[in-house]
This record gives C-alpha cells, structure tokens and sequence, in this order.
C-alpha cells in the first residue's frame, strides 16, 4: 500500500491547501454533489468529484473541529441557558409579585421613604463599641451581669 505524507500540520489552512488542487480539478468535471446524496452515488467510484465530495465534508468537519469553531459553540449553547434562566427569573418575579400581599409583609416603599427622610423620635444613645462587639459575638447587646439579670 503507498504511503501518502499529508501535512504534520493540522489546521483547516494547511489542509485546504492540500485539498485546493484537488478540488479544483474536480470542478472541471463538473458540479461536486453533497456526499452521501443520490447524485452523489450516482457518480462512478473513480470520478474526481467524488472524492471530491468527501474531501469537502472533511474539510468541514476540520473547521469545526478547531478550538475556536468548539468554543463558539459552547458560547452560544451558555448564552442561551443563561438567557432561558434569565428569562424564568423573570417570570418567577412576575409570578411572586402578582400573587404576593405585600401590605401583609411589612409598610410599602412610600411609607419607607416617608420614614427615612423623618427624623428620629428620640434621639440615638451614643456608639458603645464593647456593646457592638458583644452583640456581634452573642447576639446580645448587654453586659454579662446584665444578661444574667434580664434571664
């Protein structure tokens, strides 16, 4: 069996390049049908556009073989979850904020507002940075005797 040396290079440039003359000598024999159609077995087994054929398939089988042809693939595939979970968060909002009774919940966002730009009822003890750090550690505010004392 002869050996062929085809390009230790990969990329759809190298082989395209190798494939170029062969194609285009099929082109004089006329038009390259799709692999595997019926024109295409039609065509006798030594015809160039044949081969030809099958050369093509190849060839687009190697560019979306590459790296970059996969990556792009897997991009639009993620763009297009995200886009469907984008699109059912929205829906759930929609959903939760149509069948929610929000007065039932706490004051609305006008009540808020209100409320915030009022000034406070009585004025706010001074900042114990011991009282914080107790509160932060044990959820309680007070002085261990006063712990001890309100339990």
């Amino acid at each position: 069996m002869p050996h062929h040396h085809l390009p230790t290079d990969r990329s759809p440039h190298v082989v395209r390049q190798w494939a170029g003359p062969l194609l285009t000598d099929a082109r004089q024999a006329g038009p390259i049908p799709m692999a595997g159609s019926p024109d295409w077995c039609r065509l006798a087994d030594d015809d160039p556009r044949k081969w030809a054929a099958v050369v093509r398939a190849a060839l687009a089988w190697i560019s979306e073989s590459t790296p970059a042809a996969t990556a792009h693939r897997v991009r639009a595939e993620l763009d297009g979850i995200d886009r469907a979970v984008a699109e059912r968060f929205k829906a759930a909002a929609s959903d939760l904020s149509t069948t929610c009774t929000w007065a039932a919940i706490g004051p609305a966002h006008a009540e808020l507002e209100r409320r915030r730009a009022a000034p406070p009822l009585r004025p706010l003890p001074p900042f114990d940075p011991d009282a914080a750090a107790r509160w932060v550690h044990t959820g309680y505010s007070g002085t261990p005797v006063e712990r001890a004392a309100a339990a």
